[in-house]
């Protein structure tokens, strides 16, 4: 029976009633294809979490920093930033006018690291608008951020490895 056709009145064939369907091989090849484009949507969708999450977190630092830094230039005093680093990392603002008030901010994410360059914290001074030089850096598996203090008070974020989330490269 195999091979047998009916022939239309077009002159196109068509197979028997009897071998109509999908072959096993088929299946299994649509199924391999499913399975590869879902697999592959996972990763991406999990590395766009990641940068999300990244691009968060050094808005919010970076939010934290302009905010001290507004605030001493608009009265006129010192306020030093102390930076905790590490998993569990968080900033301390202390500044001049008030001493026995602290206030602390956590990056809201577990899986953001925050590393600082030397001193280990910032000071903003309102006289002049100048800050203590140094760079806070954030990372997680996507990749790393650089929130940038210079000597000027100028704060600017920038990605280490290319552009994304709408973060200039460095």
């Amino acid at each position: 029976m195999t091979g047998r056709v009916h022939v239309t009145l077009c002159g196109m064939k068509k197979p028997i009633p009897s071998q109509q369907g999908y072959t096993l091989i088929e299946m299994m090849l649509v199924l391999s294809l499913v399975a590869l484009i879902a697999l592959t949507g996972g990763f991406s969708w999990q590395h766009y979490r990641h940068q999300s999450r990244l691009s968060e977190a050094g808005q919010q630092i970076a939010d934290f920093l302009s905010r001290w830094q507004l605030h001493a230039v608009r009265n006129n005093h010192s306020c030093r930033i102390g930076i905790k680093t590490g998993a569990d990392a968080e900033l301390t603002a202390v500044c001049h006018s008030r001493p026995d008030e602290r206030f602390r901010f956590r990056p809201p994410l577990v899986d953001i690291r925050l590393e600082v360059s030397s001193p280990g914290y910032l000071t903003f001074r309102g006289l002049h608008n100048t800050a203590t030089p140094a760079h806070v850096a954030i990372s997680n598996p996507a990749g790393s951020i650089k929130i940038i203090v210079s000597g000027t008070g100028r704060l600017r974020l920038c990605s280490v490895k290319g552009r994304f989330g709408g973060i200039p490269p460095c």
